[in-house]
């Protein structure tokens, strides 16, 4: 058991590592053209990833999961907090993904 928590840290890596920041930075190119202001899906997306809700939760529970600061509804706009939780949702899919399939997603 010990050991395969010790890989999956090891394989997901660190919330703030670069390959997080790469998938963030295109989603938010993507999404909104970078916008952190940026509103869509009716006002339901908000901001640099467009983030609905549910999502912003799902980034929650991860945060909380590993000991981190968890973030209102209320900072949707504020850039630095956007930039966290889409860094925190990556982790999550990636966590789940790796927990269904045994791997992590590629582009390939």
């Amino acid at each position: 058991m010990i050991t395969t928590i010790l890989l999956t840290i090891t394989t997901i890596g660190p919330i703030n590592s670069q390959d997080n920041y790469k998938i963030a930075s295109s989603v938010a190119l993507v999404e909104s053209g970078d916008n952190h202001l940026a509103i869509g899906d009716h006002g339901k997306a908000v901001g640099r990833y467009q983030m609905h809700r549910p999502a912003w939760e799902d980034a929650n529970r991860y945060l909380q999961s590993q000991g981190l600061l968890r973030h209102s509804w209320s900072e949707r706009f504020n850039p630095g907090v956007q930039e966290m939780m889409a860094l925190a949702y990556i982790q999550a899919i990636k966590k789940m993904f790796l927990s269904s399939y045994g791997r992590l997603p590629t582009a390939k």
